[in-house]
């Protein structure tokens, strides 16, 4: 009875394994387009960026429709995000949905901070030489 209590189990134990949406990694700044890839677990290898969607949940939305990419790195699997506009927004809440093994949805808020300055005393060191 135990063996077959534990068949069962394991069983049930795979079969609770779905799709997941992982962390999101923000790779843009305020002023430029957005790009974030957002981490996929326990993806079919036969799923592509068609089973995602994407919509800005912000009060104030910063995009449009983005555009999808669905890359493999080694076993891991990545979604791609990217924006056609600039973001003027700083804080912007993403909606990702995968709809093709169950339907999954995760809210992430992204806080996009101004892009760097260049040193101005690195610009101010090379006028000083040119004197």
């Amino acid at each position: 009875m135990k063996f077959i209590t534990f068949i069962l189990l394991f069983i049930y134990a795979n079969t609770s394994l779905a799709l997941g949406l992982g962390d999101a990694e923000l790779k843009s700044h305020l002023g430029e387009k957005l790009v974030v890839n957002v981490n996929i677990t326990e993806m079919e290898a036969a799923a592509d960026s068609a089973c995602f969607s994407i919509s800005d949940a912000s009060d104030v939305p910063a995009f449009k429709k983005p555009n999808l990419a669905f890359k493999q790195v080694n076993d891991n699997y990545q979604l791609l995000i990217s924006s056609k506009e600039t973001i003027t927004e700083p804080i912007i809440t993403l909606r990702v949905t995968a709809h093709c093994e169950n339907n999954v949805s995760r809210d992430y808020v992204l806080l996009l901070d101004p892009a760097p300055l260049i040193s101005m005393e690195g610009e101010s060191n090379n006028i000083a030489d040119q004197d």
